[in-house]
């Protein structure tokens, strides 16, 4: 559990267009702690062979077909990640790309 005071320096930005990107503003020189956490659905469709079916026709074998079945998937995966940036003057601009490792 954080204290009060630790809790009062905590500052948070949204992401503001499709490609990810979000700013601070008025931050004093010093190191600063980015920290993200999200949850994404990933969604997906497996298909599995159950098994087959041999054709013949007047007793002469025409080939085989496999039997499949679909089945559709979804994961809730998260991520976290972590990054520390050093903010050196007053109006600096700093571009940053997280990522997780």
């Amino acid at each position: 559990m954080l204290t009060q005071e630790a809790a009062d320096c905590i500052k948070t930005t949204t992401v503001y267009d499709d490609e990810g990107h979000f700013e601070f503003t008025s931050l004093m020189p010093g190191d600063y702690l980015l920290y993200t956490e999200f949850v994404y659905v990933y969604k997906g469709t497996r298909t599995e062979v159950v098994g087959y079916t041999d054709t013949y026709i007047n007793g002469i074998f025409q080939g085989t077909s496999a039997n499949t079945k679909s089945y559709d998937v979804a994961v809730n995966v998260g991520a976290t990640i972590k990054k520390v940036v050093t903010i050196k003057s007053d109006g600096d601009k700093i571009e940053v790309k997280l990522k997780q490792i």
